[in-house]
């Protein structure tokens, strides 16, 4: 029985140094995790000029970081509204300058058509007349001609 004893207390304390190893890598992560949040930080105050003569993190200066990150967000979401505002009235303006061209071309086309119609039908009474003065027998006068001497 003393060998079952402390096999059991082998177990107890094998499932207690395993629960230690899982906290400690746990601790080294969360400590790898808010090193790496500090260099972002410090990264994005260098960036935007906020950055502290400690070189530490503050709630503040995150604060100053997200305020100068908004606005600038917030001018490009700006740019980026009236952009589209242009484009919207630009393409309405196109259009309509399209409907135009359209309409127009629609008149020339309904203009030509009407001048080649009146071309034909100039034509067609010119040759009708040309051909009318050709089947037209003009008199040929019967009176004899005297010739007059000197």
């Amino acid at each position: 029985m003393p060998l079952e004893r402390i096999r059991k207390l082998e177990e107890a304390q094998c499932a207690l140094k395993d629960a230690m190893d899982r906290f400690l890598a746990k601790q080294t992560e969360q400590k790898q995790n808010k090193e790496s949040a500090d260099n972002a930080l410090r990264s994005i105050q260098k960036f935007f000029g906020t950055f502290s003569s400690t070189g530490s993190a503050t709630a503040n200066a995150l604060i100053s970081v997200l305020n100068g990150i908004s606005e600038t967000i917030a001018e490009n979401l700006d740019a980026n509204d009236q952009y589209n505002e242009s484009n919207e009235f630009i393409t309405s303006d196109l259009q309509e300058m399209r409907d135009n061209l359209q309409q127009i071309e629609t008149q020339v086309n309904d203009l030509q058509k009407n001048l080649n119609l009146r071309i034909k039908e100039h034509n067609n009474n010119i040759s009708g007349n040309v051909s009318q003065v050709n089947n037209l027998q003009l008199p040929v006068p019967n009176t004899q001609l005297y010739a007059t001497f000197n």
